[in-house]
């Protein structure tokens, strides 16, 4: 899941709406051979004596997105180097109903996203009428951490069970004239955001839980 956090500060930036670019148009069940030796990546936390940590609920305890990537997972794509990325034409960017409200939360297969190229790499794109004007400036935004070893900016990898939310600090000025002019250019300077990856909320009918 990918959402914006309604919380977030979008100052003389009105009628705030996003879409999601580069977007995998398949995905798997299974998120199989991907890890260390091509085995099923473990989302879940074990203790130590190999049975599963679950909180006061009885709910499994889930990995973090760093517990994770630093076993080695990257994500799990039945393609072969993005050959089924969708949600990338004029069409699409040109469409109104393709982009939603800030309340509205969207939802993707898993991405390999720090490995795609520089053209494929899944972004947002925000749009919205800056300090009363009466069309759209368009802004795009990368999904990226800070690395506190390195010092870099690095690409999240959109991994299956988490929510990826984007919450905007700042907008001091107009983005860009047209989403494709957003597109071919780096991140705006105008528009400051952090991405944070969360675990999402597990799916449970109370006795089952789905991961």
């Amino acid at each position: 899941q990918v959402k914006i956090d309604t919380n977030s500060n979008f100052g003389s930036l009105s009628y705030v709406q996003y879409l999601l670019y580069n977007v995998p148009t398949k995905g798997t069940v299974a998120a199989y051979g991907t890890s260390v030796e091509g085995k099923f990546p473990h989302f879940e936390k074990f203790n130590n004596n190999g049975t599963y940590q679950k909180d006061d609920k009885g709910q499994y305890v889930l990995k973090s997105y760093a517990e994770l990537t630093g076993e080695g997972y990257a994500g799990n794509e039945p393609y072969d180097n993005g050959s089924l990325i969708g949600k990338n034409t004029s069409t699409y960017l040109a469409t109104d109903a393709n982009w939603k409200s800030i309340e509205t939360p969207l939802y993707m297969y898993e991405r390999s996203n720090k490995q795609a190229s520089a053209s494929k790499k899944t972004c947002m794109l925000i749009r919205g009428k800056y300090n009363g004007a009466s069309d759209y400036t368009y802004y795009k935004l990368d999904f990226v951490y800070y690395d506190e070893d390195t010092k870099a900016k690095v690409y999240y990898n959109l991994l299956r069970n988490f929510i990826y939310t984007m919450k905007i600090n700042e907008v001091n000025g107009e983005g860009y004239n047209s989403a494709a002019e957003a597109l071919s250019q780096p991140a705006c300077n105008n528009i400051s955001g952090d991405a944070v990856a969360a675990n999402y909320t597990n799916i449970s009918n109370g006795s089952k839980q789905l991961l």
